[in-house]
């Protein structure tokens, strides 16, 4: 009976969660059964909406039908006023045409008044100007009033100007051109002429050892110049071969073989020439540094770096991330390749690289153990291995006591 009695149980509670899943399920559907029923409502408002429209606009197209006898006749009535208007219209358009033409031949002829007027008027002052122009002339050039000139005598115009008649006005300004010509050419009597011209010999001299001096020193310039050239040149030459040979030595030994060199553009002028640069790393065809890869790239401008170094080195050497680009193996290279020149110059050198701070003998860096507070650290390898090497020999001896 007890067994009975739990699977009951369990049967009415498996039918109570089946019934509430229906009723989950009803419930959804009925809210979504009252939106429709609200939407069939709302259409059925409209529909009615709709119809009283339609009812009021077949009432309307009645009345506009009914009206449509009157509203013809009225039309045909505009038309006739319409024609009547565009008669008078073409006629007072004729009527204007014919007044245009009046107007335009009046303003023609107007026009043709007032451009004779005007030139009139252009003529009296280029007239007046010339009068005034004349007689400012007679007055400046000749000492002469236009009085004296009206009453003075007709000259003898055959000993003037070679002609019975009177020359025109042309030929007059001509012959008075060439008259007051003639008397400036003479001009007045200088009683200083022997002085000025002893001063424009003095001067003369002096401009003439001037140029003599500028011609030589011009002379002197292009000969230095000269030698300025040829000394560059053979200074060049030589510092050019031995970068060059320095140059192939350092490819060589950063690459691990490999061959590089350096050409001149222009041979022929090699005081303005360009420089190639051609690398071979081994294993690859001789190429411009373009074409290589960026650690590549790198080495090939350290050696050309340290060939330049070479020529001419220096006591102090700083160096700023060389190494960022390497790998282990090329660093090795070029650590190998610092420590060569180790005899003659001491290094400074910047680095991120572990191995390259390995091999340095003392470490410097910059450390900030408190906000805003930067602290200088110095590390002397050197110093450090002596102590770690006294420090085990001392631990070795507590060994043994104990």
């Amino acid at each position: 009976c007890v067994g009975e009695a739990t699977e009951a149980r369990v049967a009415a509670l498996g039918l109570a969660q089946q019934r509430d899943a229906v009723l989950a399920r009803f419930a959804p559907l009925r809210a979504r059964i009252g939106e429709l029923n609200a939407l069939v409502a709302d259409r059925e408002r409209a529909k009615e909406g709709y119809a009283a429209r339609k009812r009021a606009l077949e009432e309307e197209t009645a009345r506009a039908v009914a009206g449509m006898p009157g509203l013809e006749a009225a039309e045909k009535a505009a038309a006739a006023a319409l024609d009547e208007a565009r008669k008078g219209r073409d006629e007072k358009r004729a009527a204007l045409a014919g007044c245009d033409a009046e107007t335009r031949a009046l303003r023609s002829k107007y026009d043709e008044v007032r451009d004779a007027r005007a030139a009139e008027e252009v003529r009296r002052e280029h007239d007046a100007i010339t009068r005034e122009n004349l007689l400012g002339r007679l007055a400046n050039d000749w000492q002469l009033s236009a009085e004296a000139v009206a009453g003075a005598a007709e000259p003898d115009w055959k000993a003037v100007a070679g002609t019975e008649e009177r020359p025109d006005a042309e030929a007059l300004d001509a012959l008075a051109g060439d008259l007051k010509e003639k008397i400036r050419l003479i001009g007045p009597v200088n009683l200083d002429s022997l002085s000025e011209a002893q001063e424009i010999e003095e001067r003369y001299a002096f401009f003439t050892k001037q140029a003599k001096d500028l011609s030589e020193a011009k002379e002197k310039l292009v000969k230095l110049i000269g030698e300025i050239d040829a000394t560059t040149k053979t200074l060049f030459e030589e510092t050019f071969q031995k970068v060059n040979e320095n140059f192939q030595d350092l490819f060589g030994r950063l690459f691990g073989g490999g061959q590089a060199h350096l050409a001149l553009v222009d041979e022929s002028n090699i005081l303005e020439s360009g420089i190639d640069i051609v690398a071979k790393p081994p294993g690859k065809k001789p190429q411009t540094v373009s074409l290589l890869s960026g650690g590549e790239r790198t080495l090939t401008a350290l050696a050309l770096l340290f060939a330049l170094f070479k020529v001419k080195p220096s006591p102090f050497c700083l160096t700023d991330e060389l190494d960022a680009p390497l790998d282990e193996t090329n660093i090795t290279r070029y650590l190998d390749m610092l420590r060569s020149f180790l005899g003659t110059t001491q290094f400074l050198v910047i680095t991120h690289s572990a191995q390259t701070i390995a091999a340095a003998k003392a470490l410097y860096g910059v450390t900030m153990e408190k906000r805003g507070i930067s602290k200088i650290v110095s590390v002397k390898f050197a110093d450090a291995i002596a102590e770690a090497k006294a420090e085990e020999a001392k631990t070795r001896a507590r060994g043994k006591k104990a």
